[in-house]
């Protein structure tokens, strides 16, 4: 089955100036129903991919959300969401709160070939 693409899904890099045009800014305060459940849930040890969406409600923060996956799906394709509260939180409550939104976008799947459908970039430099 073939599905077209959404007319504004058809751009170039050089059609569009810098990552702004698909920069979506989280207001902090729509951001605490998730916060409060994705600490809620750290405390109690849970591994974030064992949540479900009623573990993670979004509260206001779900029509910032449905507007990105209508962006998602039938717009450009891209977004770039910037603004999570990460200077608040642990990397647990970060890795939950990621996982809430990930979770009200779509299904989550493998992202490496070891099976993992939620990943950490580590530096691994010297």
């Amino acid at each position: 089955m073939r599905h077209l693409l959404p007319a504004a899904a058809l751009w170039r890099g050089s059609d569009v100036d810098g990552v702004g045009h698909f920069a979506v800014d989280l207001d902090l305060d729509e951001c605490t129903t998730l916060e409060a459940a994705a600490v809620e849930l750290a405390a109690k040890g849970v591994d974030p991919t064992d949540a479900e969406h009623r573990d993670l409600p979004l509260g206001p923060l779900a029509a910032t959300v449905g507007r990105v996956r209508q962006e998602l799906l039938r717009g450009t394709g891209l977004v770039l969401l910037r603004g999570f509260p990460v200077d608040r939180m642990s990397s647990e409550e970060i890795a939950l709160f990621f996982w809430g939104v990930g979770l009200h976008l779509g299904t989550a799947v493998s992202q490496s070939v070891m099976g993992e459908r939620l990943g950490r970039v580590v530096d691994v430099t010297d």
